[in-house]
């Protein structure tokens, strides 16, 4: 949706509907939903990793399984 907005954004100025102002104002969006959309991937693999240690089924292949992840 951010993405959508953006590009409607970009066409409202280029139309003469829209300022750089209002492009910039959706590009900063964009960019903080997406730093919003990783910073919770990535705590969900933490908190998968904490929640298999705490119990004692944390092994190899896990960290593993997180290294492919975040690649």
């Amino acid at each position: 949706m951010p993405n959508l907005r953006l590009q409607a954004s970009k066409l409202g100025q280029e139309v003469g509907v829209r300022t750089s102002l209002d492009v910039l104002n959706a590009q900063q969006q964009l960019f903080a939903t997406r730093r919003d959309l990783y910073q919770a991937q990535y705590n969900y693999l933490v908190s998968q990793l904490s929640l298999k240690a705490a119990v004692g089924g944390l092994a190899e292949a896990d960290l593993g399984r997180v290294n492919q992840a975040l690649h």
